[in-house]
């Protein structure tokens, strides 16, 4: 026991925690509260149906491709100009500006933008980071070697007065770079955060010798 009859505490992944600060402060900033959360297939399924809507002729691999871009720009913390650069076609460029407006006006929030528009609402309001930063004033985020930026972005926003943050990682186990995952995030929080303490966990308790040779 911790000793106290109440602590006000969420345990969860980052779309968890941004789905749920979106339901209770987006409306005040034009969100609805009742939103739909989309996966990667629906996202597919939106392109593909945005592409007949205006006769462009595109496959399932083109319409990834878009798709692919506009999630790693939200990710990434990228201007929609990195978005054109990558696509290039004047006609992929068309799909994925409609795809983001078909999301806004029937309220789908896809992976991405559970996060992007988090911060964006947030480093929006003063008022409300004030109130979002006192409100997180002990933060710990586990297997931190495979956050992205956005993510590490959002880990620093919220804990920034405070500066009560703790982050666990292993170089060694980042295998999600494809996804946008940034081991670098790690050696970024210890030059951040300079009066930080580093402790080391060189002991292996979980793994026979043999394994581990």
């Amino acid at each position: 026991r911790l000793g106290v009859d109440k602590v006000d505490f969420f345990i969860g992944t980052f779309h968890c925690l941004c789905a749920k600060m979106l339901r209770k402060i987006g409306p005040a900033h034009g969100i609805k509260v009742n939103f739909s959360i989309i996966d990667d297939k629906d996202q597919i399924d939106i392109v593909m149906q945005i592409a007949r809507k205006l006769e462009i002729d595109i496959s399932k691999p083109e319409a990834f491709k878009i798709i692919n871009r506009l999630n790693f720009y939200r990710d990434g913390m990228e201007e929609f100009d990195w978005v054109e650069d990558e696509l290039g076609l004047s006609s992929h460029i068309e799909i994925a500006t409609a795809y983001l407006k078909h999301c806004k006006r029937n309220s789908l929030f896809d992976f991405s933008a559970l996060i992007y528009e988090n911060i964006k609402m947030i480093e929006s309001d003063e008022d409300l980071k004030r109130k979002i930063q006192n409100t997180f004033k002990y933060i710990m985020v586990d297997e931190v070697q495979d956050t992205n930026i956005s993510q590490f972005y959002l880990v620093n926003l919220l804990g920034k007065k405070w500066k009560n943050i703790m982050v666990i990682g292993d170089l060694d186990q980042s295998i999600y770079r494809f996804r946008g995952a940034r081991y670098q995030n790690i050696q970024d929080f210890i030059n951040m955060y300079e009066d930080c303490r580093v402790i080391s966990l060189s002991k292996n308790y979980r793994s026979t010798p043999q394994i581990v040779k």
